[in-house]
């Protein structure tokens, strides 16, 4: 069932639901606290922790990117592109921030039920690096080349974020880590495939296998690197930004949207909304349309998205 190698049955939790663990996108963070009995990982699920950007938390941290988790949402897209777009060919399209992509895949599938679709989506980190060194401890860096996390043992070290004061061990082991394994893992990086003084660094992809897999035998579906905040020198008719602002500042909110938005056409569609809790399809959301140098609501999706208030003040041509 894990065939891709995230993790293998064996290091699944016993919580897991039927229906998360029939997904094989699944990103472990492991966050060891002493009395924690943590069987060994294999070496892909060590690297694919990044994924999750370590929070610092004790126990057990887990992040899940579920399959079919915007499927009401994709539906009531397509409706509103019938509506609005129904004489783009190709209907261009830019999905942001898309954590693995197995999203983005079934946003493409499903706007390809009726549109062409050209489809770019981005996210801020599309690989990692691991460096292990002599000692054993890995570190693992993001592809600007700052330092996510160190794996080692029964510990997994969160070095981008801080330790809570509750775990004094975790706190004292990031100390010396950042003053004797981080310097020299650091000082390796851009040698992956080389062995150098013991040391293995190994760059990893973090999108799905299926996002590969589509990409690979459909040229219209792309996935890359991308920052939301930086304008991007294409046209799109088709915006979409699920579970993206809800940790950011109305100054933030404001800025991604309008860095985001200066690619899109007028009359084109926007789409801001939230990610569905575990045990809930519920998914905030709001579709509008650019008219001009504002955003107009259309479509509002159970009481619309949180940040709709912010959104219909922003002011697209300041």
């Amino acid at each position: 069932m894990y065939k891709h190698g995230f993790v293998t049955r064996d290091q699944i939790p016993a919580d897991l639901s039927p229906e998360t663990d029939e997904s094989p996108d699944l990103a472990f963070t492991l966050l060891a606290d002493m009395s924690l009995p943590l069987r060994p990982l294999d070496e892909v699920a060590i690297e694919m922790i990044c994924n999750a950007m370590a929070t610092g938390h004790g126990l057990v941290h887990r992040r899940r990117t579920f399959q079919r988790r915007y499927d009401r949402v994709n539906a009531a897209i397509l409706d509103a592109a019938r509506q609005e777009l129904a004489a783009a060919d190709p209907l261009r399209v830019y999905d942001v921030a898309v954590s693995n992509g197995i999203s983005s895949v079934e946003f493409f599938e499903t706007l390809a039920e009726e549109f062409n679709p050209d489809f770019f989506g981005m996210d801020y980190l599309d690989s990692i690096t691991v460096v292990e060194g002599p000692g054993g401890w890995r570190i693992v860096f993001d592809n600007h080349g700052r330092a996510l996390q160190a794996v080692g043992g029964r510990f997994v070290i969160p070095l981008a974020t801080r330790v809570a004061w509750r775990y004094p061990v975790n706190r004292i082991l990031r100390m010396w880590l950042k003053r004797t394994a981080l310097p020299h893992a650091a000082a390796r990086l851009g040698k992956a495939g080389q062995g150098v003084e013991g040391v293995r660094v190994r760059r990893h992809d973090v999108f799905h296998p299926r996002a590969h897999e589509l990409a690979a035998r459909d040229p219209r579906f792309r996935l890359g690197f991308g920052d939301m905040y930086c304008p991007i020198p294409r046209r799109f008719d088709l915006i979409r930004a699920m579970s993206v602002f809800s940790n950011l500042d109305d100054l933030r909110i404001a800025r991604a949207i309008m860095a985001m938005c200066s690619s899109l056409e007028d009359g084109g569609l926007c789409v801001v909304g939230r990610n569905p809790g575990r045990h809930s399809d519920e998914t905030p959301t709001t579709i509008f349309r650019r008219e001009g140098h504002i955003l107009v609501p259309i479509v509002d999706l159970m009481g619309g998205a949180e940040q709709r208030g912010i959104i219909i003040g922003i002011d697209l041509g300041a």
